[in-house]
């Protein structure tokens, strides 16, 4: 019990390390404005794979063949989003900004849709 108090205060008294290492920007940054659009699009499209696979349908391929889709405005592809994605995910405050945008946009279009339900 007192090596763990041990090692523990060694470890605890040197130099911290940051948690996260900033990466290197991508050499095409995509706006937080674009990363916005996109996501909000791979969240619909990742909604609506995952309905109907919870209502045992059969995956449409015509879905999966959308994702390229998604990145074609943007002037990136997969690979290019994920190095955004990455690259925002070490920069915690401008990803929470994102993300907030992200999901007021994502209440906002399931309110509209509920209102024309009714």
């Amino acid at each position: 019990m007192i090596l763990v108090f041990t090692v523990l205060g060694l470890f605890s008294c040197g130099k911290k390390a940051p948690l996260t290492t900033p990466l290197k920007k991508p050499d095409h940054l995509l706006t937080q404005t674009e990363m916005v659009d996109i996501l909000v699009q791979v969240h619909l499209l990742e909604s609506a794979v995952n309905l109907r696979n919870a209502k045992n349908q059969t995956q449409n391929k015509k879905d999966l063949l959308r994702v390229p889709d998604i990145f074609l405005p943007y002037k990136t592809n997969q690979a290019g989003f994920l190095e955004n994605f990455n690259w925002y995910s070490s920069q915690p405050q401008l990803l929470l900004t994102i993300y907030d945008e992200v999901l007021v946009r994502l209440t906002r279009m399931q309110a509209e849709e509920d209102k024309k339900k009714t």
